[in-house]
């Protein structure tokens, strides 16, 4: 966390960002990297939105290259567990991506399931979410073998509302779209309504820990660093 402040406080972000557009894959996949690990920490978000980094996230999750998407998959999960950004990210177009990654078997699935959950807990998502496929996504996300149980559970809650809200936003007897409120179910962690959002937000999954990048990662992004520098110098 040093190393990262240390780097943000001399306006490394910026020069990260710059390189996201960068036409060679190893570069947008270092900075894919760099930008999953500075949403890792919240103390960073502000920046990274100030800064335009939520726009070049999105770009590069909607890559066809599997390692990028699951780091941005992964900054989505962790900052997508910032309320105060969740309706942010959806209105910046990061459902596409997201829902693309959870009709494959792939490993960005995870993390981007993670990352919509975490989204549908901020009701004012729930229309675009299902404009999007968000529930057929999460019905996958649900019924796959693979997934760890507390996020199939969560998934399968998540759905059960979306859908329902999605008919309720339907215009009935004359009344304007929307006009309907959404369905209340209370919030697992502290009890408040969905309506009214609470810290909890409507399904408590804000709160799900998203786990940190992997080690093998790591050491593979350090090793290829390593071997491209000692290249360098032949």
């Amino acid at each position: 966390e040093d190393v990262k402040a240390r780097a943000m406080e001399q306006g490394a972000l910026v020069t990260v960002l710059s390189q996201a557009r960068n036409g060679d894959i190893e570069v947008k996949r270092n900075v894919a990297y760099i930008l999953a690990l500075l949403c890792e920490s919240i103390a960073f978000h502000d920046d990274l939105i100030r800064d335009g980094g939520l726009d070049d996230i999105i770009n590069l999750a909607t890559l066809e290259d599997e390692e990028c998407q699951e780091m941005m998959a992964f900054g989505l999960a962790h900052l997508s567990s910032n309320r105060d950004l969740q309706v942010q990210i959806v209105e910046a177009g990061a459902l596409r991506p997201l829902v693309a990654m959870l009709s494959t078997n792939a490993e960005p699935r995870h993390y981007a399931g993670l990352a919509l959950l975490k989204l549908a807990d901020n009701f004012a998502n729930h229309q675009r979410i299902a404009a999007e496929g968000g529930i057929q996504a999460l019905l996958r996300l649900a019924r796959a073998r693979s997934t760890d149980e507390e996020l199939q559970y969560k998934a399968a809650l998540v759905v059960g509302s979306l859908a329902s809200n999605a008919v309720k936003f339907l215009p009935q007897n004359g009344a304007a779209p929307g006009a309907a409120q959404p369905t209340e179910i209370p919030s697992s962690s502290d009890g408040a309504s969905p309506a009214q959002g609470g810290e909890g937000g409507a399904f408590g999954t804000s709160s799900m820990p998203v786990g940190e990048l992997s080690r093998k990662m790591a050491q593979s992004k350090t090793k290829e660093f390593l071997d491209r520098s000692l290249k360098k110098t032949r």
